[in-house]
């Protein structure tokens, strides 16, 4: 089932199973995090004006990973928390059991910014009860969907490269020159909307061989069990890749 919408009354002689809401896309959360970031500004620039004072400009999306600034921006403006509140906590009404896409989590900005805990908090829910969200993936764990939403084999990233690449000299190029063996890993091409930013084929095969090198060592002792945090790995990636 899809429920579009926080405000639309659903009638249905079955109480589902589960249900998908697709204000949980990621691009839709994205859209809806700007606009209330926008009138959080608003307010801001009124207080300001009010005070004769200069205004505080408030972290952009890309930003908001600094180190307790998402915390801070939360603290501060309970909008954020409030407006995704009212969306969960109706779906929640209308069926127990959310379904979420991998990537609606894993690039959702609000399950991001809030995270486990907050997200079960809104729910009324405590580690004691039974989960109410349900995550769909193409792994068997969602820390595989989580590695293979993020990360890929170079070989996998050119194979793909190869179809675009036909009238594109710079992708053509990229392909070629890349420094980096085909069983090493990159950061996979793609639109991250909690960082507000694209990852482009010429991007992932255009870094350093050091790059390639120590992901794909890191990789390695993840899968042979000796590290076992994947975010710090994922961190790394990403603040290396920047």
């Amino acid at each position: 089932m899809s429920f579009l919408s926080q405000k639309e009354p659903v009638i249905m002689s079955q109480r589902p199973y589960a249900t998908m809401v697709t204000n949980f896309d990621s691009t839709e959360q994205k859209h809806s995090w700007e606009r209330l970031l926008q009138q959080a500004q608003s307010q801001e620039d009124e207080r300001s004006s009010a005070q004769n004072i200069s205004s505080t400009t408030l972290p952009s999306v890309e930003e908001l990973w600094h180190t307790r600034t998402c915390e801070s921006l939360l603290n501060a403006h309970t909008s954020f928390a409030t407006h995704f509140a009212g969306i969960i906590r109706t779906a929640y009404l209308y069926c127990p059991q959310i379904m979420l896409s991998d990537a609606e989590v894993c690039d959702g900005l609000f399950f991001l910014a809030l995270g486990p805990n907050t997200v079960n908090s809104l729910l009324g829910k405590s580690y004691k009860d039974g989960p109410s969200i349900i995550i769909s993936g193409r792994s068997d764990s969602f820390e595989e969907c989580l590695f293979n939403f993020t990360l890929s084999t170079v070989g996998a990233v050119q194979a793909k490269a190869q179809k675009a690449a036909k009238r594109d000299d710079c992708l053509h190029n990229a392909i070629e020159k890349c420094p980096a063996m085909p069983d090493q890993y990159t950061i996979r091409p793609l639109e991250y909307c909690a960082l507000d930013c694209t990852i482009s084929y010429t991007d992932a095969l255009s870094q350093p061989a050091e790059f390639y090198q120590n992901l794909t060592e890191k990789i390695n002792l993840w899968k042979q069990q000796q590290i076992g945090n994947l975010p710090e790995i994922i961190t790394f990636a990403f603040s290396s890749f920047f």
